[in-house]
């Protein structure tokens, strides 16, 4: 069997359950994947400060790709291998797109998420509540999120816009997709945007060679559309039993779903022995 140094994991959907917890199965076997000198990686679209709850599971994982590539960190040494923002103009633009929309924004700023009080308490509206409880205790929260950025700009990696329909999502999308931004769906009415040629395939590229590990010697798991380049990217391409059909058929193997240990599945199988 081939010798795999390194395996990426997606966060929701994937390492977590559905209760957004880490099964004992699955942290013994990244246990074991790091006692033999290989690298694990959450590689989520996340910001840093939604990790904190995981901290004691991740105590042995070093690396972090958040907010779908933008933001690379090295969380034993407590520093920021890469960062890149959405030009300002650019994020303008959208601003005034959606001001008058019915979404909730939030976007990530060195790792942190800033989004307002008032949505943030009712992310059921926009699709979005399984988030709720997570960015009640980690983000900032303010009145206007559109008004604060205006009044003090800050360096924003990436933006998330909740819609309260398809239809606004979509509309938005049309309204946008002309810019040299990334954009890819979210849940099921949201779109994640991040500057032009970024992802997390390419953050996962760019880790490897950072770590001097060829692309052919890393595995990638995930289940969803911000998942898709990284897996295209990866030596083994692994989609968990609950993703999408369509990032089923780019993946050279399926395993169990989040709930039934899939990802132990793969370390097990393609790692451990």
């Amino acid at each position: 069997m081939k010798g795999y140094d390194l395996i990426a994991f997606d966060m929701d959907g994937t390492l977590l359950t559905s209760s957004n917890t880490i099964s004992p199965r699955v942290k013994r076997a990244v246990h074991a994947v790091v006692e033999r000198g290989k690298q694990v990686v959450i590689c989520t679209g996340r910001s840093l400060m939604e990790l904190s709850d995981y901290e004691e599971d991740f105590k042995k994982i070093r690396y972090y790709i958040c907010e779908n590539g933008t933001f690379i960190y090295d969380s034993f040494e407590k520093k920021v291998i890469s960062a890149k923002q959405l030009e300002p103009r650019l994020l303008a633009c959208i601003l005034e797109v959606v001001e008058n929309q019915d979404v909730m924004l939030v976007y990530a700023s060195n790792g942190q998420n800033i989004t307002s009080g008032k949505d943030a308490r009712r992310m059921e509206y926009f699709h979005a509540e399984r988030y709720k409880d997570l960015e009640l205790r980690t983000a900032i929260l303010v009145d206007d999120v559109i008004k604060g950025y205006q009044e003090k700009p800050v360096p924003v990696e990436k933006l998330n816009i909740y819609s309260a329909a398809v239809e606004i999502r979509d509309a938005i999308y049309q309204a946008i997709r002309h810019l040299p931004v990334t954009i890819v769906y979210a849940e099921d009415t949201g779109l994640e945007v991040t500057p032009l040629h970024t992802s997390k395939g390419v953050a996962f590229r760019s880790l490897c060679e950072y770590l001097n590990i060829s692309i052919e010697n890393a595995i990638a798991v995930g289940d969803s559309d911000n998942d898709v380049e990284m897996l295209k990217s990866a030596g083994l391409a692994v989609a968990m039993g609950n993703a999408f059909p369509h990032v089923k058929e780019i993946c050279d193997v399926i395993v169990s779903d989040h709930d039934h240990d899939g990802c132990a599945e793969v370390m097990e199988k393609y790692i451990i022995g």
